[in-house]
């Protein structure tokens, strides 16, 4: 795999093989290694209705 940034590589390195996942969903604690995976996919196809 190549980066083309340094942060993409270290974002790569703790969310797959540290299996970091900093962003946590306050109705299911569901976690999630990136914000936009919990915004976008998450709250858009699960929780809809509360908003």
């Amino acid at each position: 795999m190549t980066f083309k940034q340094m942060a993409h590589l270290k974002r790569h390195k703790l969310c797959v093989h540290a299996k970091e996942r900093p962003f946590c969903c306050t109705h299911c604690k569901r976690s999630f290694s990136q914000a936009s995976g919990l915004i976008r996919r998450h709250h858009q196809k699960m929780h809809t209705s509360i908003f």
